[in-house]
């Protein structure tokens, strides 16, 4: 698959300038050495992998990388840096279809010297860069390895200049700088998300660039290119971002049947030996995880916390083959659903800090329609709470838009 051509422009988002001259430059994390992978999506199509490596070599750090990107083959990609991130040299060879392709390039503090060569031909070219510039070659993805280094001393409001690689050097702007927390099966990962915009010729590019706690390349995300660069930790369909927290949350896994569904339990502030009523809430229909997040509020989250306050242990949990449930959905009836929940009433109501005697499950729209399936199977159910359930049978409700279609599809 070949890498639209504006990805390439999308590409100069690489380029982190150290802010104004002036200023002294900000000393950057020093970055935890080790291998990455990373998937590229291109319009959502998987066009590539790349791995990529950081490697302290006295003072000087080293970025490695090989792999494929659309019809490029990465042989090798080696990136010097000095202790304070002034680059020293660049060595590529890749092939790109059947053509060779070679690039040496040494940097000064204020010059860039390239020796390219294209199928037995070599040329030179010489640019005039910015000192601390951050190179990135168009398509070279373990260059961002060195653009997430800087990047994680810098805030909101920050200039950084990028060298693409043998074409010319923009200037990138730091907007706005989030922090977010996602959930892997392996742990949690801190990211940085820095909202850049790359002042390139034809107009400014978007983009967003990740960095994890350990001031590594994380994930790259350029819209208008439909590109998406992700690290293979971060890829998983078992991945999800953590939203708002309550105080008493913990992340637990029941047995379901034959996957696991993954669940938040919430408990009283005053936990102890003591027992106490719970309730499970049970979401409503679509991919809708444990959070119930609407219009970026997390409604099951806030609700567990109130609840928990009054002195309830809480359990919300992903729908099989949403988030970090496994399961699959395409066949999934109401019935599965709630031999779903059954399973998590079952492993909830084992515990030593529920009072067995109170448990109620609370279903919200289609988790209302399931909380009354399972009931009627379960009878550790002791109580429900239906939030906007279905009023009328399913045959009811079909024989109502029947009517009303045939009705407003009759001549006038």
């Amino acid at each position: 698959m070949q890498i639209p051509r504006h990805c390439t422009a999308a590409l100069l988002l690489l380029s982190i300038a150290a802010g104004a001259a002036a200023q002294a430059p900000q000393a950057a994390p020093a970055p935890v050495a080790g291998p990455a992978s990373f998937t590229v999506f291109v319009r959502g199509d998987d066009a590539g992998l790349v791995q990529t490596a950081v490697a302290r070599s006295g003072s000087d750090w080293i970025v490695t990388s090989t792999g494929r990107v659309g019809d490029l083959t990465i042989n090798r990609f080696e990136l010097k840096y000095g202790a304070d991130w002034q680059p020293i040299d660049l060595r590529i060879e890749a092939t790109q279809e059947t053509r060779k392709l070679a690039l040496s390039t040494s940097f000064g503090v204020t010059t860039a010297i390239n020796e390219i060569t294209q199928n037995g031909v070599t040329s030179t070219k010489t640019d005039q860069i910015s000192a601390r510039t951050v190179p990135i070659p168009n398509q070279f993805f373990g260059a961002y390895e060195g653009l997430a280094a800087r990047l994680a001393a810098v805030e909101a409001g920050a200039e950084l200049p990028v060298y693409v690689v043998p074409q010319a050097e923009v200037k990138l702007t730091v907007k706005a700088v989030t922090t977010e927390a996602v959930s892997t099966p392996s742990g949690t990962v801190t990211l940085r998300k820095f909202d850049v915009s790359i002042a390139n010729p034809g107009g400014a590019l978007e983009a967003t660039v990740a960095v994890d706690d350990k001031s590594r390349f994380a994930r790259l995300d350029i819209p208008a290119a439909a590109l998406s660069v992700v690290r293979n930790d971060l890829a998983s369909v078992a991945v999800r971002t953590q939203g708002e927290r309550n105080p008493t949350d913990g992340d637990v896994t029941i047995p379901g049947n034959g996957f696991s569904i993954a669940g938040t339990l919430t408990q009283p502030p005053e936990a102890g030996r003591r027992r106490h009523p719970a309730v499970v809430l049970v979401a409503g229909s679509g991919p809708v995880d444990r959070d119930a997040t609407v219009a970026g509020i997390p409604i099951f989250t806030q609700l567990a916390g109130a609840l928990a306050a009054k002195g309830f242990v809480v359990l919300r949990y992903d729908k099989r083959g949403v988030g970090q449930s496994g399961g699959r959905t395409e066949t999934a009836t109401l019935q599965d659903y709630a031999e779903d929940l059954v399973a998590v009433v079952k492993w909830l109501e084992k515990r030593k800090d529920v009072d067995k005697r109170w448990l109620a499950v609370a279903g919200h729209s289609e988790g209302a329609m399931v909380a009354m399936l399972a009931a009627a199977r379960e009878k550790k159910i002791k109580s429900l709470v239906l939030i906007s359930g279905a009023g009328t049978t399913g045959a009811s409700r079909r024989s109502w838009i029947s009517t009303a279609f045939r009705t407003r599809s009759a001549p006038a």
